[in-house]
C-alpha cells in the first residue's frame, strides 16, 4: 500500500492512494489518483479523478479477474492569441476562443483463464466501455457519446507434430463501437461500427532459439453512418501472418 502527494508551480498538486492484498483465493488491488493544475495561462485549468480496482479469484486450474477503471477529467483550452495581444501578455486568454472539455469514462472487463490440462488453456473475456464528453466553446456546444462492448475467446492447445512441439491457438472476437455527436451549432453525426474476427496461429521451434509463428486472421466490419443521410458500409479482410522469433 502507498499514499503520496506532489506539488508544483501554478497550483499543481497530485495525490494518490493505492493498496492491495490477498486472502486465501481472493486477491485485490485499489487505486485512487487526484490531479489539479491551474495552468500557466488564464483559462487553462486541469482537474482529474481516476479510480481503478482489480478483484481476482484464483483457484487450482485458473482465475477469474474483474478490471474496473473510471475517470472524470475537465480541461480548459485558452485558445490562440493575436500577435499584438501575445506580445503584451502571453498568459491571457481571449474569451471568444476558449474551449472547455468535460469527459467521463468507465471501462470494465471480466476475464476467465482456465487450464483444462497441461497442454490446453482457455481464455474468455467480456468487456465494455462508456465514455461521454461535453465540449463548450466559442463555436458551439456538443455532447459526444462513445459506448463500446464485446467479447473475446481463444483456446491454446499444445501438441507434438512431426516430432516438433506445436502451440495451436484458435480464437474469435466481437467488438461493437458507437460514436454519437449531438451538436447544437451543426448537424448531428452517428456512427455504429461492428467487427467480427477469427484467427488461427501455430507456433513451433525451428532450430536453436528460433521459433516460427504462422497463421491468419479474418475480419468482417460493418459501418452505419448517419449525418443527415444514411450510409451502410461493409469490409472484409484476410491477413496472413509469418514471423521468426529469436529468443
Amino acid at each position: 500500500s502507498s499514499i503520496g502527494a506532489e506539488g508544483g508551480s501554478y497550483g499543481l498538486h497530485k495525490e494518490h492512494i493505492s493498496g492491495g492484498g490477498m486472502n486465501g483465493n481472493f486477491a485485490y488491488r485499489l487505486s485512487i489518483v487526484r490531479e489539479q493544475w491551474d495552468g500557466w495561462r488564464d483559462y487553462s485549468d486541469h482537474d482529474a479523478w481516476l479510480f481503478s480496482m482489480k478483484p481476482e479469484y484464483i483457484y487450482d486450474t485458473g482465475r477469474l479477474t474483474l478490471n474496473l477503471r473510471h475517470s472524470e477529467i475537465v480541461d480548459e483550452n485558452p485558445g490562440t492569441l493575436a500577435l499584438e495581444t501575445w506580445s503584451m501578455n502571453p498568459r491571457v486568454s481571449d474569451p471568444t476562443k476558449q474551449t472547455k472539455y468535460d469527459s467521463k469514462q468507465t471501462h470494465a472487463s471480466l476475464t476467465w483463464v482456465s487450464n483444462l490440462s497441461d497442454d490446453t488453456i482457455i481464455i474468455a473475456k467480456l468487456f465494455g466501455q462508456r465514455r461521454e464528453s461535453y465540449v463548450n466553446s466559442f463555436w458551439g456546444n456538443s455532447k459526444i457519446e462513445q459506448p463500446s462492448r464485446g467479447y473475446a475467446f481463444e483456446i491454446s492447445i499444445g501438441k507434438n507434430f512431426l516430432d516438433l512441439p506445436h502451440e495451436l491457438v484458435i480464437g474469435h472476437e466481437l467488438v461493437t463501437r458507437d460514436y454519437n455527436n449531438i451538436a447544437e451549432s451543426w448537424g448531428d453525426l452517428f456512427i455504429n461500427w461492428k467487427n467480427t474476427g477469427f484467427f488461427v496461429e501455430d507456433r513451433f521451434p525451428l532450430f536453436g532459439n528460433t521459433e516460427l509463428k504462422t497463421g491468419f486472421r479474418y475480419d468482417n466490419r460493418d459501418w452505419n453512418i448517419f449525418a443527415g443521410e444514411r450510409w451502410d458500409k461493409n469490409g472484409k479482410a484476410w491477413r496472413p501472418k509469418l514471423s521468426l522469433i529469436q529468443k
